[in-house]
């Protein structure tokens, strides 16, 4: 082999420390840049400025850091299905990272670059890295091409330009479409059903469903306003003569319709966010802005499968009412109602329904923490669960008696989605897939392989320190996340209300 001078030369040197990953390419592209790596997800809504790129989270270990031309590394997304609207917004205002490294894959990032690239002709890599995410914490700069990632010290060459398509990612997928599905990808059935069909379709690709699925419903959370973008996207469904597939109700809007003047809304925020809901309603949606459509008489059934966004209504819809919905992104729930399918995937299948954690809340009960904290102890217990979950599915023991009212498990599910990636809580004993722990943890009934958490007091206040801040936002506002998803985050405000 090569033989290296000694003492070594500086880039000699680099060479020795870099490392070649190999993940699974989301989103093709070829791209290099510092590294910005954090082992906390991001809810881009809530959390990363739209117009600057600066991570607001003040609870994320990023705050304060841009975004724009780094090489982002994060586990995962969290909170928000607003993300993708945030996503696409950086890519359309030139402040978007030069490419994402996930552990694991994510649908709600992910589609603002896939509604970016479809539509607009923008577009970043994303590749998923699984275990070996960790590796990226020792290096300062990344290089990506495909699937492949040269990470190391200093700036790197560009890695080969060797990527796919998404048309060749779709066709080496195990997604298998019907004929109807294929008329509409095909734009047979018009030009706003092709969209919808191929953004459907590579949300599936990316969530590894091997079919589509018919849905009853929809809800759509891409009705607030963020930017212009998401503008855009609405009216481009629209003239291209979208209409909603099946009956589709809207999440709250950034403003009061009827009176945003009269209550001394600029302008530039009143005018495009009374154009976006109008926009949707022309797609055919129903009058309705709420981010609790689980109150409507329209509310899902056990076992229903819909196409929710809005994280704390999709959480609430799962665990509560026992309805199957994944965290729909902001732009893939109007896609699913457009052609009426979702990725047979998530929480819509019996398998990824079952608890794959078990969290026992007995030593908070012992503790008095449900007296002593009163109306605040749900959604902090909602938040810390979900900050401890992460992308698991939970099982909460030891709480069944003290018998959650329906305001209380609202609370308890925006906060869950707040903090945590999952569509799905349980609580033993009290949630409708969750009679006792054996049933909540389906195949793994013996808990056998499944860890258990034993929630402490210390868990408990950390919650409530996050919660409890107050720290200033240093740009936009700070909510922890889930502004208009319902609250639950760190300081509320926005359009939501669902707590």
């Amino acid at each position: 082999g090569a033989t290296l001078d000694w003492p070594l030369s500086a880039a000699n040197a680099r060479r020795m420390a870099q490392q070649t990953l190999v993940g699974r390419e989301i989103v093709g592209g070829a791209a290099e840049g510092s590294v910005l790596y954090a082992d906390t997800g991001l809810s881009f809504w809530g959390g990363c400025d739209p117009q600057t790129g600066v991570i607001v989270d003040h609870t994320h270990p990023l705050h304060n850091e841009c975004v724009c031309g780094r090489v982002l590394a994060i586990p995962n997304g969290r909170g928000s299905c607003t993300g993708s609207q945030v996503v696409l917004e950086l890519l359309l205002n030139g402040v978007a990272p030069a490419a994402l490294l996930l552990r694991t894959p994510d649908v709600i990032l992910s589609l603002g670059v896939i509604v970016a690239e479809e539509l607009f002709g923008h577009s970043i890599p994303i590749v998923s890295l699984g275990d070996s995410f960790d590796r990226l914490e020792a290096h300062t700069h990344a290089a990506v091409a495909g699937s492949t990632v040269i990470c190391g010290a200093g700036p790197l060459p560009p890695a080969p330009r060797s990527f796919s398509t998404a048309d060749e990612r779709l066709a080496a997928s195990a997604l298998q479409l019907e004929p109807e599905e294929r008329a509409m990808l095909a734009g047979e059935r018009g030009r706003a059903a092709r969209v919808a069909m191929r953004v459907v379709a590579r949300a599936a690709e990316v969530c590894d469903a091997e079919r589509l699925l018919r849905i009853s419903q929809a809800h759509i959370d891409g009705c607030t306003y963020i930017g212009p973008g998401g503008l855009r996207f609405a009216r481009e469904l629209v003239a291209l003569g979208g209409r909603v597939a099946v009956p589709t109700t809207l999440n709250s809007n950034s403003v009061d319709r009827r009176r945003w003047r009269a209550m001394g809304v600029p302008a530039s925020l009143g005018e495009p966010s009374e154009a976006l809901g109008q926009a949707y309603l022309d797609l055919g949606a129903s009058l309705s802005f709420t981010c609790s459509p689980y109150l409507l008489p329209s509310a899902p059934r056990l076992g229903e499968h819909v196409a929710w966004g809005e994280s704390n209504a999709v959480v609430f819809a799962n665990s509560v009412l026992g309805a199957r919905t994944l965290k729909y992104a902001d732009y893939l729930d109007i896609c699913a109602a457009l052609v009426g399918r979702a990725p047979a995937a998530g929480a819509h299948l019996d398998e990824h329904r079952h608890a794959t954690l078990v969290l026992d809340a007995s030593a908070l009960v012992a503790a008095g923490l449900p007296a002593a904290s009163a109306d605040a102890f749900w959604p902090t217990l909602g938040y810390a669960c979900g900050n401890l979950a992460q992308t698991r599915v939970p099982a909460l023991t030891g709480i069944a008696h003290l018998r959650p009212t329906r305001d209380e498990l609202k609370a308890f599910a925006a906060a869950f989605g707040t903090s945590g990636a999952a569509a799905l809580f349980h609580i033993v004993g009290v949630t409708p897939e969750a009679a006792d722990l054996q049933t909540a943890l389906g195949a793994a009934g013996s808990g056998e392989g499944v860890e258990t958490l034993r929630l402490s007091p210390e868990h408990f206040a950390s919650a409530w320190r996050t919660l409890d801040s107050g720290a200033p936002s240093s740009g936009g506002h700070d909510d922890g996340g889930n502004c208009g998803d319902g609250g639950g985050g760190g300081g509320g405000g926005g359009s939501g209300g669902g707590s």
